[in-house]
């Protein structure tokens, strides 16, 4: 990433694209609904074998690793952190 913004942007889809899975799960949106409808199948997937608290728990994650940011800790490092932290929510 180039910049700060780009990873700000980067962390912010993210967060964005688990946002969506809840939107797949609870509200029945459709992919021409959705800003990653490409990834749909993906986003049904996800959103049939994770529960609201999973989901809920990720997005946190995200939230909450994006301020090591402010931190000044690689870019690299915050987003192993934001995978190893979902995946331990998928088991």
């Amino acid at each position: 990433m180039r910049d700060r913004n780009d990873q700000d942007v980067t962390i912010q889809m993210i967060c964005f694209l688990f946002q969506e899975v809840l939107q797949v799960k609870y509200q029945g949106t459709g992919s021409e609904q959705l800003a990653f409808g490409d990834d749909y199948k993906m986003m049904q997937q996800a959103a049939n074998s994770l529960s609201d608290q999973q989901l809920i728990a990720i997005i946190e994650n995200v939230l909450t690793i994006s301020r090591f940011q402010q931190n000044n800790v690689s870019f690299q490092n915050i987003l192993e952190a934001i995978t190893l932290k979902s995946l331990r929510e998928f088991q």
